[in-house]
């Protein structure tokens, strides 16, 4: 928003095959990304991403496959 970058912002990344696996958690960088080493069998699973907001955006959730 308005140019303003995430940094310093946490993001949680949740694994979920029928129930939940594992739970990543990063840091956002200067550029406003974060990258999780992923470490489960190759597969497929119900992954969400979640970030609490800060003073320019909303919290926000997201899922994907």
């Amino acid at each position: 928003m308005y140019g303003n970058r995430v940094n310093n912002g946490e993001v949680i990344l949740k694994c979920y095959a029928g129930k939940l696996l594992k739970t990543y958690s990063g840091i956002t960088d200067a550029n406003g990304e974060v990258s999780f080493v992923i470490d489960l069998d190759e597969g497929t699973y119900l992954a969400t991403i979640d970030y609490d907001g800060n003073t320019w955006y909303e919290e926000s959730t997201n899922a994907a496959t």
